[in-house]
């Protein structure tokens, strides 16, 4: 596969299969094309991908045995006003499961929720935040850090970009950083439904070139873009 894109409201989705053994080339391509409404009537059959609960477990400073129990751990990085706690939300379905805030750098600790009773969603503090307290700044960024590459735990990290603006410089070091670490990064440009529908698709081939070699996923919480394809790219095993 050499690309596949989203460019919602649509679903766009690529997938080959190989029917030979000894094949390396795969002797079939399937191309599908499916409206939003026909995915979310197909979808309804395939619970294991949907979030059906979730539940605030705890919140954490350090390390906790929670993070000990080999439940499979999902983080939410981004900028502070990236909309972390809305997608979560959104997500999940639960109104204020995860407390949004209109003040930026309100997270100071990381949340941590049972998906399904069969997976954790953490939502760790935002960075890039300079009206924060400098001390409580510098004591987020080494939660941040030491939870995604110093704890030894290797969770799915979900990095919330604000389609809007873009990548931003902050933006990038963050994706640069779990790159190194080998982390499996998902990357969601959250908020489309801010970009000017005349500009959405050469706004998002923008951001591609950004950022190459990742899945990107269009989200809106507003307008529920991309709840079905994130659930699915979520708790989808590796």
């Amino acid at each position: 596969i050499k690309e596949a894109r989203t460019y919602s409201p649509s679903f766009f989705y690529i997938e080959s299969i190989n029917t030979g053994n000894n094949t390396k080339k795969p002797l079939l391509t399937i191309i599908f094309f499916i409206e939003r409404n026909i995915l979310d009537i197909f979808m309804l059959g395939c619970t294991d991908m949907k979030i059906t609960s979730a539940i605030f477990r705890r919140g954490i400073k350090g390390d906790n045995p929670i993070l000990e129990d080999r439940v499979p751990q999902i983080a939410f990085i981004g900028r502070s006003n990236a909309g972390k706690s809305s997608l979560i939300n959104s997500l999940t379905g639960v109104k204020n499961l995860a407390i949004s805030s209109k003040t930026p750098g309100r997270t100071q600790e990381i949340n941590v929720f049972l998906i399904n009773n069969t997976h954790y969603f953490l939502d760790l503090p935002g960075y890039g935040y300079t009206k924060t307290k400098v001390e409580i700044f510098e004591k987020l960024g080494k939660l941040i850090y030491w939870y995604l590459f110093n704890s030894g735990y290797n969770p799915k990290v979900v990095l919330l970009i604000d389609a809007e603006i873009g990548p931003t410089e902050s933006d990038l070091e963050m994706l640069h950083e779990l790159e190194k670490a080998g982390r499996d990064i998902i990357v969601v440009l959250n908020k489309v439904d801010k970009i000017q529908k005349s500009k959405y698709r050469t706004h998002l081939e923008k951001i591609s070139k950004q950022i190459i070699g990742h899945d990107l996923f269009p989200y809106s919480s507003k307008t529920k873009v991309g709840i079905i394809e994130l659930s699915r790219r979520l708790l989808a095993k590796r």
